[in-house]
């Protein structure tokens, strides 16, 4: 099975969880620091990148939503505002974005023999993954987020940390569970706390991975052929219903009978029109085949493959 150009892990720990203290330390550590014991400050648990995840071969400085290397002072402000979120009762998300280093490779965004990353360009796709994390999940104007970029022979990928200054999550008494990297799985420590409901929804995870891979990857130029396959040789040539294909008469007149009386209404995308949408589609579809197949063929061959190389990569 191809390996994904692209993985999202995401997991969260309660204010009270030691690993909240361990992400403030390391906002208070210089970047070898961070490196060597990395292992401490991350609690996204991972299977199959469990082990490059604690070794990071070196990183860059922390960025953030507006910044793109962030120095010494914006740092402590950093700090400080993620302590004052635990002490609100926060819950801190660590999000991690992990590449196979081949697919950056063929996507011009990693340099195989200089080893240059387009830095840039992914910190500009995790500001708007973040962004729209924020917003599916009722943290934008209160959400603080910083990020680095972290480098290994095989996988490089991006650390995410944010927080909310204010908790508005429902907190539960529950057992207190920690990341068993044997296992592969949580166990419970047999103490109790309480803890906020911090779960990110999979819509929202899923939505993050779309947007931060359509940032990422130029798409202009399959989307380019698929407009000039669509517009400018298939509609330009389908204008006229052919009267000699009586199967295809009768479907427009099957349709046509059934379509509302108010023909301001024969608008695809308007409401009205789902439930004649099927039928639609089939006309179009068997028009198109019949009378323009070498186009067609071409056009679903261009979509078929925008389509696989965009489900490879998530």
């Amino acid at each position: 099975m191809t390996r994904p150009g692209i993985i999202l892990s995401s997991s969260f720990v309660s204010s009270t969880d030691e690993k909240f203290n361990k992400y403030i330390e390391y906002l208070d550590r210089d970047e070898a620091t961070r490196n060597k014991a990395f292992e401490k400050y991350n609690i996204v648990a991972y299977t199959e990148f469990n082990d490059y995840m604690e070794n990071p071969q070196k990183s860059t400085g922390l960025f953030t939503a507006t910044d793109d290397y962030v120095d010494e002072e914006m740092v402590n402000k950093m700090k400080n505002l993620f302590t004052e979120a635990q002490k609100n009762q926060s819950t801190l998300w660590q999000d991690v974005f992990s590449f196979d280093n081949e697919f950056l490779i063929e996507e011009g965004l990693l340099d195989k023999h200089t080893g240059n990353l387009d830095e840039k360009k992914i910190q500009q796709a995790i500001r708007v993954a973040i962004e729209d994390k924020f917003a599916k999940e009722d943290l934008t104007g209160q959400g603080v987020w910083t990020a680095s970029i972290h480098y290994n022979t095989d996988n490089i990928h991006v650390h995410v940390a944010s927080v909310e200054m204010e908790n508005t999550k429902e907190r539960v008494f529950r057992e207190v569970k920690t990341f068993n990297k044997n296992t592969q799985s949580y166990e419970g420590t047999g103490k109790f706390d309480w803890q906020s409901k911090g779960r990110i929804k999979q819509k929202t995870l899923d939505s993050m991975k779309s947007k931060f891979a359509n940032t990422l990857i130029d798409r202009n130029v399959s989307l380019a052929k698929i407009h000039e396959l669509s517009r400018t040789h298939l509609i330009k040539n389908t204008v006229n219903l052919s009267l000699e294909d009586q199967n295809l008469c009768r479907m427009y007149n099957d349709l046509l009978r059934t379509l509302p009386d108010n023909k301001n209404l024969w608008q695809y995308n308007r409401k009205e029109m789902e439930p004649f949408r099927d039928q639609v589609n089939k006309i179009t579809s068997y028009y198109l085949k019949e009378k323009n197949p070498e186009t067609y063929n071409e056009l679903v061959a261009t979509l078929d493959a925008e389509e696989k190389k965009t489900n490879s990569n998530l």
